[in-house]
C-alpha cells in the first residue's frame, strides 16, 4: 500500500543514467522509473561529462532533474581524496540537497563528497555500492599497460580504501552483490546494509 503523503527523495547520480547504455547506468536508469512506479517524488542530481547529452527522457520520472558539470582533469586532482570523487564537488549541488528536506540517495562514493556535510546530518543516507571500489581500482592496476596508468589506479586505489572507512554517515548501505554485502556489513555494523541485485528492463522469465 502506496503512503497517503508523497515520499520524496534527491537521487544524486554518477553520470547521466540515460540512455542506460552500460551496467551503471542500467541499474540507475531502471531503478529510477521503480521508484517512480512506487509514487516516490524525485529529485535528481546528474554529473554531465564525455559529451554526454542532457535527458529529457528522466522528467518522466523526477519531480525536478539537474545536470552538473564534472571536473576532469587537473581540476578534478586532490592529493586527498580520490579523483572519483573529488571531481564530481559541486556547491550548487550541496546548495539543493540542503534546501530540499529529503533523504538523500548516493550513487556509488563517487556521489558521496557531501555525505559528512554538518547541515545534512540529520538526514536520512542511503551509497548504492556498485563495487568494493578500492579492491576495483588495485585489481585494474594489475591489468592495465603502462607505468602512468597503474601509478594513477594504485594512488587512486589508496586514497579510496581511506576514503571508504570514513562512511559511518550512511545509515543504510545496498550493495549490488552478496561480497560486497558483507564487506560493508562487517566495516559497518551499526548500518542496516541490504543486497539489491542490478536492476534491468525485464519482469518476466
Amino acid at each position: 500500500m502506496l503512503p497517503s503523503v508523497p515520499v520524496e527523495l534527491h537521487i544524486v547520480a554518477l553520470d547521466i543514467p540515460y540512455p542506460p547504455d552500460y551496467g551503471g547506468a542500467i541499474d540507475m536508469y531502471y531503478r529510477i522509473q521503480s521508484l517512480h512506479k512506487a509514487g516516490v517524488q524525485i529529485y535528481l542530481h546528474c554529473f554531465q561529462y564525455a559529451q554526454k547529452l542532457q535527458a529529457p527522457e528522466l522528467d518522466a520520472f523526477c519531480k525536478k532533474v539537474w545536470y552538473y558539470p564534472r571536473h576532469t582533469g587537473l581540476s578534478g586532482i586532490s592529493l586527498a581524496l580520490p579523483y572519483m570523487i573529488y571531481s564530481r564537488r559541486n556547491k550548487v549541488l550541496l546548495q539543493r540537497l540542503r534546501s530540499i528536506n529529503a533523504p538523500i540517495l548516493f550513487e556509488g562514493i563517487h556521489t558521496s563528497l557531501y555525505l559528512n556535510d554538518a547541515q545534512l546530518k540529520d538526514r536520512f543516507k542511503l551509497l548504492r555500492n556498485h563495487n568494493i571500489e578500492h579492491d576495483y581500482l588495485f585489481r585494474l592496476s594489475q591489468k592495465v599497460k603502462g607505468i602512468f596508468k597503474r601509478t594513477y589506479f594504485r594512488m587512486e586505489a589508496a586514497l579510496t580504501k581511506k576514503y571508504e572507512n570514513r562512511l559511518s554517515a550512511v545509515q543504510a548501505f545496498l550493495p549490488i552483490s552478496l561480497t560486497d554485502a558483507a564487506y560493508f556489513n562487517a566495516q559497518y555494523p551499526t548500518a542496516k546494509t541490504m543486497f539489491i541485485p542490478p536492476y534491468h528492463p525485464y519482469t518476466s522469465v
